[in-house]
């Protein structure tokens, strides 16, 4: 729900769309946005200090045997 909302809003969709979209009230659609924002930021956050996985090139592994 809350990636369809943030999805309406980024096209440009007022929150009476949106709403509608998501069946509820257009009066619930600013605090489910602010709800929405915060957890994307903290997925993103969270994938930017993840670790990044180097792919091995398995080839040197096996010249060197």
């Amino acid at each position: 729900m809350h990636a369809v909302a943030i999805r309406l809003q980024e096209g440009g969709f007022d929150e009476g769309v949106i709403a509608t979209a998501l069946g509820t009230d257009p009066e619930q659609v600013p605090p489910l946005l602010q709800i929405a924002a915060t957890k994307l930021a903290r997925l993103l956050a969270e994938d930017d200090a993840a670790p990044i996985a180097l792919p091995i090139d398995r080839t040197q592994q096996q010249s060197g045997a």
